[in-house]
């Protein structure tokens, strides 16, 4: 065992309470920055020092990356694991499969299941409502997927009730029951069930979850504020509050930012109370970003209800002040920033890589990638699990799962063409009407009782293609290694596309199919060579645990472009926070709830705070969607900032007012706005500041120069000369005061 002695004095006051706390629940409330991952794997190593036996903790997180990460520190600070075995440490959902793997048989599987990600899961609800004598339906299927992966996530099964309602006009209030038969009959689940299924095992077998509980009576969770309803269900049967349990749960409720995806801060905001005597510790001192940047995330994050509160601060000083640009237009908008990177690397000596441009949504991209490549400098669009969502490697991964699994009838219905073999959507639609008649797989049905209504070359082509997956399977038995019986088995693909490839027609897009199966085979030898023992189920079960987080592919020596979103867990040197205004950021979606709002606020405060020395933030005054341009106010966001973290412009952007120009939240504009008429609001007087003359700035119009004052029915109002568009009549509290002289903007 490593002595931690010195370690544990290098810690700062919070972060060794959190290490050195004894028993009981604890919360570890761990800002941006704040070095929560060596938290955890301290606590971990500390305990085993303390005489915890390793394989009583359980450590759980969201991606494979973060528990290869914590295993890995965790064996470094316990000599390798030397010492008497080693935590489990896992993914949820990787140690839901484990566990459902071994209680298969108590739901309707065997241990060989398949697991279904959203592709599949909308492949099967198609055959679903085929069996319905409904069609395919397949806008319907996705609907319908959302809501059965909505219900799972918020720990139940769904209720007919809340399918679309086209669904149950067309007659489909049974298709949620009907896809749960044919997941049962493919022997799969899908992700939901990873977390739904043991919770419910633990919950139905009182006995059972004794056993779990023995084995595991330390547990901790990482990245807890991005838990659901059925992940805490699962937690609260794995470490039950009556039983004062040794849970240590690790999280900041500032960035919760995933309730789309049926993430509950309510979960990290009711820690204490859900598992009363709870010690909270808070970790707010931060180790990657500059006092500016963590004054402004903290002024802007304060401004949220639902938080416990805590507040980032940095020993390392105050840094470069913020940057805050508005332009008339993304294209502009672009090219600036086009040209400040190219600035930051010749003067500043940074890399291309050192500088992420974070947006809200990847429809943001287009515009940026232009630019940047006009000016020559290297970017990449990152975006996860690219490589596994590919046509080619889906239709490889449908012949080695079909090997493992021959029951999954999505995986053979894709696998069977891939090739072509002469067996088309006819063929399979009779195959699968007769399987279910039978109450059996296609693979069951066409192996044991032959090939009904299937002649000529179709029925060929299914023969040979059953033969070469028995074979693989005898191969496989036989002790043959999983890569050898890939590379046999997807032979008949590889030598299509390579067949592609060398025609002249093919082109770049034809060999990259080729090399991407190729690379595919490459990723299963890998995984057995860090896994000696791995079977082939073993591998592709890893594959479709992968998180967007894991397949994130780095930029290398190139720009980074990213949703923030995708850019969680990540930093940069200097990032751009592109596409600040009302309905963009905070997007549109998120201005229904208080609630809505202030996730699109934690996600705003998780942008910020992936910079660690220089952070740029931009807006247009007008973006052009599919079919308008639209107009809209500065976020509200860039209000909330303090004047005292902003820098002033350093050389003028055209049309681009002085950096505190926020002094108020700017309502969205009504379209009357850009009329010529006197507008009506419930306000007060004529505010102190306006009068003819004044300079002004209005969030859509620009600089204007107020020509007169007068009152509509209930507001105060200033007619204002734009240089743009000529006068407007414009209400008092859609504009803000612009001194020309010392160029602020009053509040």
């Amino acid at each position: 065992m490593a002595d931690l002695s010195t370690t544990l004095e290098a810690l700062n006051p919070a972060q060794r309470a959190a290490v050195l706390h004894a028993t009981g629940p604890l919360l570890v409330l761990a800002g941006a920055g704040s070095g929560k991952t060596r938290v955890v794997t301290l606590r971990m190593a500390r305990l085993i020092r303390d005489g915890v036996e390793p394989g009583h903790i359980l450590a759980l997180t969201f991606t494979n990356k973060a528990a290869a990460e914590m295993r890995a520190r965790c064996l470094a600070l316990v000599d390798g694991g030397e010492t008497g075995g080693t935590p489990v440490v896992s993914t949820f959902h990787a140690f839901g499969a484990r566990f459902l793997r071994a209680h298969a048989a108590r739901l309707g599987r065997t241990e060989a299941f398949t697991l279904f990600d959203d592709d599949d899961q909308v492949a099967l609800l198609k055959r679903a409502f085929v069996s319905l004598g409904l069609g395919e339906r397949a806008s319907e299927a996705r609907g319908v997927r959302e809501v059965i992966d909505a219900s799972k996530n918020a720990g139940r099964t769904p209720s007919p009730t809340e399918l679309p309602p086209e669904v149950l006009a067309a007659g489909g209030a049974r298709i949620a029951e009907v896809y749960e038969t044919l997941l049962a009959r493919a022997n799969a689940f899908d992700f939901g069930d990873l977390i739904l299924r043991p919770a419910e095992l633990l919950d139905a077998d009182p006995a059972l979850a004794a056993r779990v509980r023995s084995r595991y009576p330390w547990v901790l969770v990482d990245e807890f504020q991005d838990t659901n309803a059925a992940q805490m269900a699962w937690l609260r049967a794995l470490a039950p509050p009556e039983t004062c349990p040794n849970l240590c749960v690790v999280g900041d409720d500032d960035q919760s930012i995933y309730g789309w995806r049926g993430a509950d801060v309510d979960n990290i905001l009711g820690f204490a109370r859900h598992w009363p005597g709870a010690t909270i510790v808070r970790l707010e001192q931060n180790y990657r970003s500059t006092g500016h940047i963590l004054d402004a995330a903290n002024a802007v994050v304060a401004h949220n209800r639902a938080r416990l509160g805590k507040s980032l601060f940095t020993v390392d000083g105050p840094g470069e002040a913020l940057e805050v640009r508005d332009f008339p237009s993304p294209r502009e908008e672009a090219r600036w920033i086009a040209t400040r990177i190219s600035a930051l690397c010749r003067d500043d000596g940074l890399a291309p890589s050192d500088v992420a441009v974070l947006l809200r949504t990847n429809a943001l991209s287009l515009d940026l990638e232009e630019a940047l490549r006009a000016s020559r400098i290297p970017a990449v669009m990152l975006r996860g699990r690219s490589f596994y969502e590919r046509a080619e490697v889906r239709d490889a991964l449908a012949w080695l799962r079909l090997v493992v699994n021959p029951d999954d009838d999505v995986a053979f219905r894709r696998a069977v063409g891939a090739p072509p073999r002469g067996v088309g959507e006819t063929t399979l639609d009779r195959l699968a009407a007769a399987a279910s008649s039978a109450g059996c797989s296609l693979s069951a049905l066409s192996a044991g009782r032959g090939l009904p209504a299937v002649k000529g070359p179709a029925a060929e082509g299914l023969r040979d293609f059953l033969s070469r997956l028995e074979a693989a399977r005898l191969e496989l038995s036989a002790g043959a290694t999983p890569e050898r019986v890939a590379l046999h088995l997807l032979e008949p693909l590889h030598q299509r596309l390579r067949g592609e490839a060398t025609r002249r027609a093919g082109g770049e897009d034809a060999r990259a199919r080729l090399e991407n199966v190729e690379r595919l085979v490459a990723a299963l030898h890998a995984f057995r060579r860090e896994r000696p023992g791995a079977t082939l189920g073993d591998w592709l079960e890893s594959v479709r645990l992968i998180s967007d987080a894991d397949d994130l592919e780095t930029a290398g020596g190139a720009v980074s472009i990213l949703t923030v979103h995708a850019a969680k867990g990540l930093e940069f040197p200097v990032c751009f926070v592109v596409g600040l205004e009302e309905g963009s950021f905070p997007h549109r979606r998120g201005e229904g709830t208080d609630g809505d709002v202030e996730e699109e606020r934690r996600l705003f405060y998780v942008a910020m705070t992936r910079a660690r020395r220089r952070l740029v933030l931009t807006f247009c005054r007008e973006r052009r969607t599919f079919a308008e341009v639209r107009r809209a106010p500065p976020s509200r966001f860039l209000a909330e900032l303090p004047s005292a973290c902003l820098a002033p412009h350093v050389e003028p952007v055209r049309s681009e007012p002085p950096r505190a120009r926020f002094g108020r939240t700017l309502p969205r504009p009504d379209d009357a706005l850009f009329r010529d008429e006197t507008y009506d609001d419930h306000g007060g007087g004529v505010e102190p500041g306006f009068r003819p003359g004044a300079s002004v700035w209005h969030g859509e119009l620009g600089q204007g120069r107020i020509v007169a004052l007068g009152r509509g029915a209930n507001a105060a109002t200033a007619t204002v000369e734009f240089p743009s568009v000529g006068r407007r009549a414009i209400v008092l509290r859609f504009l803000s005061l612009y001194e020309d002289s010392g160029g602020h903007w009053e509040d």
